[in-house]
C-alpha cells in the first residue's frame, strides 16, 4: 500500500510505529501484537507483484527511523512466529 501524502502524514505514521514498538516491549502476546499491527505494516509497505515488499520510510530525502524500525521489527517477529 505505502504511505501517501506529505511530511505530516509520514510524521503521523511514524508516531503510530513508535507506539507499536513501545507496546511490543511490554506485550504479553506476540501473536496479538502481530494481529493488531498487521494493517500498520501494510500501510508502510510497498509490495510490487512478484517481488518482496519494502518499507516506505523515506520522503524527499528524509528518513523516518520509527517507520523503518517498526517495519524491521514486524517482519522479524512475523517470520519467527507465523
Amino acid at each position: 500500500m505505502a504511505i501517501r501524502g506529505d511530511k505530516t502524514d509520514y510524521l503521523r505514521v511514524e508516531a503510530e510505529c513508535l507506539e507499536a514498538i513501545e507496546e511490543f516491549k511490554v506485550s504479553e502476546s506476540v501473536t496479538t501484537w502481530l494481529k493488531k499491527y498487521k494493517s500498520l505494516h501494510k500501510k508502510i509497505s510497498i509490495a510490487p507483484e512478484g517481488l518482496p515488499s519494502i518499507i516506505d520510510s523515506h520522503l524527499n530525502g528524509e528518513s523516518f527511523e520509527g517507520i523503518s524500525g517498526f517495519g524491521e521489527l514486524f517482519e522479524t517477529v512475523s517470520n519467527l512466529y507465523e
